[in-house]
C-alpha cells in the first residue's frame, strides 16, 4: 500500500485553516520507505525552499552539455534546465543542497541568495558540476567561493578530486559520501 500526504499545494480545503502556495509537495510512504517529493516554493514548509530552474547569470559557468535530446525530430543540446537545488534557512545561515549543479555551483548560490533574500551561507552540500573544468572556470569558481566567508564546504557528486583540492585551498572541504549524516542548525 502507498500513502500520499499532500503537504503543500496551491489549493486548500474549504473549512480547514491551512496555507497554500503556488507549489506542490508530497510525503510518500510505501513498504516502509518514506520519500519527500519536492518541498514547495517558499519557507512555508520545513524551512526548505525549492529553487526551481537556476538562472545562468555568471558567464564563466555557462558551459555546453555533452547530453543531447530529441526535440521536434531534431537532436539538440540538452541544457539540463531541470536540475535544481534546495535551500535550508538555518540559524547559522543558508545551507544549499545542490543536485548536480548543471547551471554551476556559483549560479546556484546566486539563485539561493536571490530567492531567499539572504546572503549568509552556512554550507554548500552536494554536486558542484566540476568534472575536469577549464582552468579559467576553476579559478573563478574558487575565487567566488572564497568570498562567501564559509568555515567549511561539502562538495560531493560530480566534483572531481583535483577540484576539491583547489577548493580546499580557500575553504576547508568536509569529506562526505554514502551513509554520511550532516546536521545543520
Amino acid at each position: 500500500m502507498m500513502k500520499v500526504t499532500v503537504l503543500v499545494d496551491n489549493d486548500t480545503l474549504v473549512g480547514v485553516n491551512f496555507q497554500g502556495e503556488p507549489a506542490l509537495s508530497f510525503y510518500v510512504e510505501e513498504d516502509g520507505k518514506k520519500i519527500l517529493f519536492d518541498t514547495g516554493f517558499s519557507d512555508l514548509f520545513l524551512n526548505l525552499t525549492f529553487l526551481g530552474q537556476i538562472p545562468r547569470v555568471l558567464e564563466f559557468e555557462n558551459t555546453h552539455s555533452k547530453v543531447v535530446t530529441k526535440l521536434d525530430g531534431d537532436w539538440e543540446e540538452d541544457k539540463l534546465l531541470d536540475d535544481t537545488s534546495l535551500v535550508f534557512d538555518g540559524e547559522e545561515g543558508l545551507v544549499i543542497l545542490s543536485g548536480c549543479a548543471h547551471a554551476g555551483i556559483c549560479n546556484t548560490v546566486e539563485a539561493a541568495k536571490a530567492i531567499t533574500g539572504k546572503s549568509n551561507i552556512q554550507d554548500i552540500v552536494g554536486g558542484f558540476h566540476l568534472l575536469h573544468p577549464t582552468e579559467e572556470r576553476m579559478d573563478k569558481t574558487v575565487n567566488y567561493l572564497s568570498q562567501l566567508g564559509l568555515s567549511h564546504i561539502t562538495p560531493c557528486h560530480c566534483t572531481d578530486f583535483p577540484s576539491r583540492c583547489r577548493i580546499h585551498q580557500v575553504v576547508p572541504v568536509r569529506p562526505i559520501g554514502s551513509v554520511s549524516v550532516l546536521e545543520c542548525r
